[in-house]
């Protein structure tokens, strides 16, 4: 089974929903890692991630379909050595993925990583000669209370705080057995950390890539905070009335009560 993007430098982000991930994500971006075409990313930016999600496609399918493969769920998705075991391998093997092979650098984001990385790697989708992992922490009752703020995720838990509580601690304990098993150097990054002191952490994050451009640095430690970024947001959609309305949409959706 041939590597994904082999002669390239893998980055892959991985920690709970709702962790950061995609926060790091759009600085891992900034200092030019790759997270392929812009217009195949799911979802689009929102109120929740206004700088983006980073997520692919047909990452989330592959990963969620393998964690069903072993009988887990988004919730409770079972142990990455227990997945590797149970899942269908076929499902990473088929997952095309054309778009790494001509980056010197590319990005992979999603928290089903943190239970479904140890096998992409075991099963040779991934090498660990230039794999880069991140794992993204947050204190967990923090996390799990923004999942019940996310209509979709917290879906996944039943819309009930304590399975969000669960969910956020499985796939936080998950996220720590893979980067102590996968045998190369992990960055990990702390969403509090990185809220309170941005510099630092972004430059802890160029270091982990070996990138030397302190202006670089400094301009992606600048995208961290909420309101400039939900401004810089909501100036791109209303210079884009398509996009304002989507976004106005998905606003109501999401305040709308939940039934059952």
């Amino acid at each position: 089974m041939a590597s994904t993007g082999q002669n390239s430098t893998a980055v892959i982000v991985m920690g709970p929903f709702r962790s950061g991930t995609s926060l790091v994500s759009a600085i891992l971006a900034g200092l030019d890692v790759y997270f392929g075409p812009a217009a195949e990313a799911s979802p689009p930016p929102d109120r929740f991630n206004p700088l983006g999600y980073f997520q692919r496609r047909e990452i989330v399918s592959a990963n969620t379909r393998f964690i069903a493969s072993a009988g887990g769920t988004q919730a409770n998705p079972g142990t990455p050595d227990k997945l590797f075991e149970n899942g269908d391998w076929k499902i990473l093997a088929s997952t095309s993925i054309p778009w790494v092979e001509n980056a010197a650098s590319f990005g992979m984001k999603d928290p089903r990583f943190s239970t479904t990385l140890w096998s992409w790697v075991q099963v040779g989708r991934l090498k660990r000669d230039g794999l880069k992992v991140i794992r993204v922490t947050r204190r967990l009752e923090a996390a799990a209370a923004s999942v019940m703020k996310h209509r979709e995720v917290r879906e996944y838990c039943g819309n009930d705080f304590s399975r969000s509580l669960e969910m956020t601690e499985a796939y936080d304990v998950n996220s720590a057995w893979t980067a102590d098993h996968l045998g190369i150097p992990v960055c990990q990054i702390a969403y509090e950390a990185l809220i309170g002191d941005p510099t630092q952490e972004v430059a802890r994050l160029a270091d982990y890539l070996e990138v030397r451009e302190p202006a670089r640095i400094k301009r992606c430690a600048r995208l961290i905070g909420k309101r400039r970024a939900l401004l810089d947001h909501y100036v791109r959609k209303v210079s884009h009335p398509a996009l304002l309305a989507d976004t106005i949409a998905r606003t109501v959706k999401a305040k709308l009560p939940v039934s059952g």
